[in-house]
């Protein structure tokens, strides 16, 4: 039985930085599993999307200059809203709600909380009098881990 306006999703990857399987070398294998689902509610003049990411992030990491082997694996979750019409829409997502620190040793490997703040905006600005069409598309994104901001607009 289909649910509307609900939707689900499985997400798998894996990623190696440097030589993981090397016994000599330094490297990073990242593993995770992830179920993903979002309902939308229609209201009248706008939608608006609730999505909840919940799953496991499995690290595995070698120093062999210092003797450190590690694998852990730990749950993750994320969660975010959009609002939508046909001109605008508007979202906000906070990803790994529960930060993963996986090395005492070398915080690069940790996951942090994460902040993406974005929006966008399609304005029509085209001219009856010259035929001229136009409906440029203006984007913003702000995304933070709280210790650093990056920002965007397109």
């Amino acid at each position: 039985m289909a649910i509307k306006n609900f939707g689900t999703g499985l997400i798998v990857n894996y990623q190696s930085y440097g030589s993981a399987l090397d016994t000599v070398s330094s490297g990073i294998q990242i593993s995770a599993a992830r179920l993903v689902g979002a309902y939308h509610f229609n209201f009248v003049r706008f939608r608006l999307g609730i999505g909840l990411d919940l799953g496991f992030v499995n690290k595995q990491f070698r120093y062999p200059q210092t003797g450190i082997y590690n694998s852990q694996t730990q749950p993750d979750l994320s969660a975010g809203l959009i609002a939508w019409n046909e001109n605008f829409y508007a979202s906000a997502a906070l990803q790994h709600i529960a930060p993963m620190r996986f090395s005492e040793l070398d915080d690069s490997v940790s996951m942090r909380r994460t902040a993406v703040i974005s929006c966008g905006y399609l304005p029509d600005m085209s001219h009856e009098k010259t035929d001229v069409k136009s409906k440029p598309y203006i984007v913003a994104m702000l995304r933070s881990d709280f210790r650093y901001y990056v920002g965007d607009v397109n």
